[in-house]
């Protein structure tokens, strides 16, 4: 007698920014609209999750802080974390917290 094993799907967890299907979510209120993810992706996959910009990779910036937890003082900590938090909320684009970070490691670099 033959046994046929039977295999279940494994879902992989993949996230893709609605700007690229058209919306309007970017912080410069534009889409990077993709006709490939559009016509292709979509089509075969219509249950892709999809991410608004700003949510994929938003820990980075918080990492990235993580490092200067003990070189700055609370000031400092409030106006970078405020930062963060701007640009996440869409209110100021990317370069805002990216110049503090930069200003901070270069006058606290980390061995």
């Amino acid at each position: 007698m033959t046994t046929v094993a039977t295999v279940e799907a494994v879902r992989i967890p993949v996230g893709m920014s609605s700007c690229l299907l058209g919306e309007k979510v970017r912080f410069d209120g534009q889409h990077q609209l993709d006709s490939y993810i559009e016509k292709t992706l979509m089509k075969n996959f219509p249950d892709l999750p999809v991410e608004k910009e700003g949510r994929l990779g938003d820990s980075v910036l918080q990492h990235m802080q993580g490092y200067l937890k003990h070189q700055l003082d609370a000031d400092d900590k409030a106006e970078l974390s405020e930062s963060i938090g701007q640009y996440l909320r869409g209110q100021v684009p990317l370069f805002v917290p990216i110049t503090l970070l930069t200003h901070h490691f270069r006058r606290n670099p980390n061995d």
